[in-house]
Formats: structure tokens, C-alpha cells, sequence
């Protein structure tokens, strides 16, 4: 009885085997899908400038203009028309489906940036993508030369110059931008130091390849972060040693060691000959800007000098105030001192510290 009933158990199917593998792929569909919807809704914030919860081609900067009007196209919409959140979902979700159709028909490349520039042409651009317009990762001479034409279509308030907030819809390369460009220190950038950077291509491609990667603009802006410090421009290497004299008073030596500076009088003959120590910060180009100085010792601590330089290989001009002016030009009187001095050779001062 036993054997009977056991011949005629049912057998054992995949049915089981097949719901489940069915469960898992359709749990695994619903999370990347609402992956690609968490995604897609920070993509609408981030296009939606005006934060009124529609997109129009006002909401446009330099760096998503092209990729708004794919997007509209897509929803069937005319320029001068909106976009709702739910209607940009969608046209995203085509764009995406045509690129991953697109790449799938495509021969695989070699070429890394060729792959990143297929995959990421129906992404809003990143970084310096507003320069690099076909999206390839590198920026051409021609890319980076045309790029001087969106200067007015920058400047917002039309003042002839660029700030932090105007240059954050070149699409996150604002900072980037600020550092190369700014070469007055001024905290912007106006159409002739934007020029001067468009013209720059050959300065930059420091591989001579003929193409600027972001590594390459990076270590650009580093470099001329650190000239602007004043340790890259008026201490090469360690504490230097400058030694001349303040025009209405007599010889003087400075001597700086990265950001601190340290000043002394000379041939007083004994007795107190220490004028301060404190911190500076030079802006400009390394040749000229300003150079202001905050004396963090001694009764004036917390006292700030503003002033501008000139800096020639070995010589330095330094023209400051310490009555809460700027000078306006190398003379002395009126509150400003101005300081000639020279780089000397090898030579540490007794005074640093």
C-alpha cells in the first residue's frame, strides 16, 4: 500500500524553480527602475532652475541648453512650451532606451572616450562639458577657441565680467574657470582676462597632445592657486630673503616662508629693529595684483595692510597701506609706503621664524 501510494505522488516539477526565478528578475526590475526614477527626479531638480516644478528652455544654462532641447524635442514640445515633471520622465526614459539602442547596434570601440561619448550623449554635460561639446573627455583647439563666444551669453547682469554665480551654468566648472581665468584676483572675470584664457590652449596642453583632458586644466588651476599664494612667486623654495628700502624711511628686509612674512629695519644701530610679522596672500598673475598683509604679532595684531605689487624675476615693488586704503598707484605719501626690494641669493634672515 505503502509503494503504491508513493508511485503515484506527483512529480516533482520546475514550475517552483520558474515562479521564483520569475519573483526575483521582476524584484530586481522594480528596484533598477526605481533606481532610474530617483535618478531622473534629481536630473528635473537639478534642470528645474526656476524651482517652479516645470522645465522651460528658460531654465537653459550654457551647459543643459543643448540637452533641454533633446528632452523637448522627444516630449513633442516646442521651445516656448513646458514641461511637466511626469512628461520629463518619459522623454528621459525614450532618450535613454535610443542611447542604449544606439550603443547595443554599434561596433564595440577601443577607445575609452569614444565609449564615454556614445554612452553620456543624452546626459546633461558635467564639469568642463560646456567646452567639450562633442563629448569625447578631451577638449579640441577649435572647442576650447569657440568657448570665448559664451562670454556674453554668461554675463547675466551684461557688466562685462564673470562671476562665481554667472559661471555656475557653465555646467560645475565655475571654480575650475575662476582660477584659470581670474588672472587680476579681483574675485571675476572680465572679457579680456576670458579672452587671454581662450587663447591659452597651447600653455595648457602640457603633453602636447593637442587636446586638454580635466587633468590637465586641474593642475593648471593649482599652479595658478599657488602663484596667487605669493609662495610660488616671492618664496621659491623655503625662506627668502628680500632686502631694499621704504621710500621716506630707510632699508628694510623681508623675509617670507610660505604664507608668513617676517619684516626688520636695517642700520638702526641697536634697540628694537623688528617692524611685525604676519601672514599675506598675493592675487594676479605672479607679475602683478595685489598683496595684502595681516600682522598676527605685536601691538598691531589683527591691523591689515592693503597693497598692490610688481614683481620682475628678482625685484619687488610692494606699494601698502595700513590706514584701511588701497593704493591706487607706486608712490609713497598719504598713507601709502612703497617698498623696493630685491630677492637676495642664498641668504636666510636671522628673523625668520
Amino acid at each position: 500500500m505503502l509503494a503504491s501510494q508513493i508511485r503515484r505522488a506527483p512529480r516533482p516539477t520546475l514550475a517552483p524553480c520558474a515562479a521564483l526565478a520569475c519573483a526575483l528578475i521582476l524584484v530586481w526590475q522594480s528596484i533598477a527602475v526605481s533606481e532610474e526614477t530617483k535618478s531622473a527626479d534629481a536630473m528635473f531638480r537639478q534642470l528645474d532652475t526656476s524651482a517652479d516644478g516645470v522645465l522651460t528652455m528658460d531654465d537653459a544654462t550654457v551647459g543643459t541648453r543643448s540637452y533641454l532641447e533633446r528632452v523637448f524635442k522627444a516630449a513633442g514640445k516646442k521651445p516656448g512650451e513646458q514641461l511637466t515633471h511626469d512628461e520629463f520622465l518619459a522623454a528621459h526614459e525614450r532618450l535613454r532606451n535610443k542611447s542604449a539602442s544606439r550603443a547595443s547596434k554599434s561596433p564595440p570601440s577601443s577607445s575609452p572616450n569614444a565609449e564615454s561619448a556614445q554612452s553620456g550623449s543624452d546626459a546633461p554635460p558635467k564639469g568642463v562639458g560646456f567646452i567639450d561639446t562633442d563629448g569625447d573627455d578631451s577638449i579640441s583647439r577649435g572647442e576650447w577657441t569657440k568657448f570665448k563666444q559664451t562670454f556674453s551669453r554668461l554675463d547675466a547682469d551684461k557688466d562685462n565680467s564673470l562671476s562665481s554665480d554667472e559661471l555656475q551654468a557653465t555646467g560645475g566648472a565655475a571654480e575650475l574657470l575662476m582660477k584659470l581665468g581670474d588672472l587680476s584676483g579681483d574675485g571675476k572675470i572680465s572679457r579680456v582676462e576670458w579672452g587671454k584664457l581662450a587663447q591659452s590652449f597651447a600653455r595648457l596642453d602640457a603633453n602636447r597632445d593637442g587636446t586638454l583632458d580635466l587633468a590637465e586644466l586641474k593642475k593648471a588651476a593649482d599652479a595658478a592657486t599657488d602663484a596667487a599664494s605669493g609662495s610660488a612667486t616671492i618664496a621659491k623654495s623655503g625662506p627668502t630673503v628680500w632686502r631694499g628700502r621704504i621710500e621716506g624711511r630707510g632699508q628694510i628686509e623681508l623675509t617670507v616662508n610660505g604664507s608668513h612674512i617676517v619684516g626688520r629695519e636695517l642700520g638702526k644701530g641697536g634697540g628694537d629693529d623688528s617692524l611685525g610679522a604676519g601672514t599675506f596672500t598675493m592675487s594676479g598673475d605672479g607679475k602683478s595684483g595685489n598683496m595684502d598683509a595681516v600682522y598676527t604679532e605685536g601691538n598691531r595684531a589683527g591691523q591689515t595692510c592693503l597693497g598692490i605689487y610688481k614683481l620682475d624675476g628678482d625685484t619687488l615693488l610692494w606699494c601698502v597701506n595700513n590706514r584701511g586704503g588701497r593704493p591706487q598707484s607706486f608712490a609713497g605719501g598719504g598713507g601709502d609706503w612703497l617698498l623696493t626690494l630685491t630677492r637676495v641669493a642664498n641668504e636666510t634672515s636671522p628673523s625668520t621664524k
